[in-house]
């Protein structure tokens, strides 16, 4: 398995961005314990490849994180809102709401979509643009919104309502090339930047993000990219739960257009 677009990352950032986690250094120890968990949202284009899948994963079995929500982005998505339903019924989360992001053109090989259709009809019609800006008036000042796709709904909502967007606590996201590109992972030398998916598919809805004067957390390639190696997944999948063996259907995009 190549590395692959990596998000994992960005959730951590999300989970430790605002306060301490209680990682235990020594057990005599004490460390200050966090205030509380941190509200988010998830925008996600999760199909195309595993490593959303398994950022999702990683926030539901976070308890730093509460998941106020998933917004499906770019592509189909409603196949990826279908995809995330069947992972979160299969996992305990079928609470967990989930809208319908801005459906688009994607020439990315969408390798999950036969697990997506084996699942359930969608049952819920959120739209994301909508459901970003009620949460963001719900709850003002408390929502990390961690986006680890391309920016369109994002962009979408500060286009419709940029006062109510900047009443989100931050965003989080994975996006950009500072340095290292696609596969510069320390075992050769780095072939230098590149075009970074999640930017390059919707640039306009990138900039927008960037002028909307919420605080931005940015996991650019260079601190993002690891590689899920064989031993490795041997050791998670012969977990054998619900959650591992639902990582272990969804198959690695091997055929991207786009370096990623």
């Amino acid at each position: 398995m190549r590395n692959t677009k990596p998000t994992l990352m960005v959730l951590l950032v999300c989970v430790f961005a605002s306060s301490f986690s209680p990682l235990r250094i020594e057990a005599q120890q004490a460390v200050p314990q966090p205030s509380g968990k941190t509200k988010i949202i998830l925008d996600t284009d999760i199909g195309d490849d595993v490593d959303d899948a398994f950022a999702l994963a990683l926030a539901m079995r976070s308890p730093e994180v509460e998941m106020v929500g998933i917004t499906t982005a770019w592509g189909d998505t409603a196949l990826r809102a279908r995809l995330v339903q069947r992972f979160l019924k299969e996992n305990g989360a079928a609470e967990i709401p989930i809208a319908v992001g801005i459906e688009t053109k994607s020439n990315a090989n969408f390798s999950q979509s036969r697990w997506a259709q084996d699942g359930l009809p969608f049952e819920r019609k959120l739209d994301a643009v909508d459901f970003l800006l009620e949460q963001a008036r719900k709850a003002p000042g408390e929502i990390t919104l961690v986006a680890i796709g391309p920016l369109t709904n994002v962009g979408a909502a500060i286009e419709r309502d940029a006062a109510t967007f900047k009443k989100f606590k931050r965003v989080v996201l994975m996006g950009g090339s500072i340095r290292k590109g696609y596969g510069d992972l320390g075992y050769a030398p780095d072939h230098g930047p590149q075009p970074e998916y999640n930017i390059y598919s919707d640039v306009a809805a990138a900039q927008k993000v960037f002028a909307s004067g919420v605080p931005i957390f940015m996991m650019p390639l260079d601190s993002t990219q690891l590689m899920l190696d064989e031993v490795k997944r041997n050791i998670l999948f012969s977990a054998g739960t619900a959650m591992t063996n639902s990582l272990a259907a969804q198959p690695a995009n091997l055929s991207s257009p786009f370096p990623r």
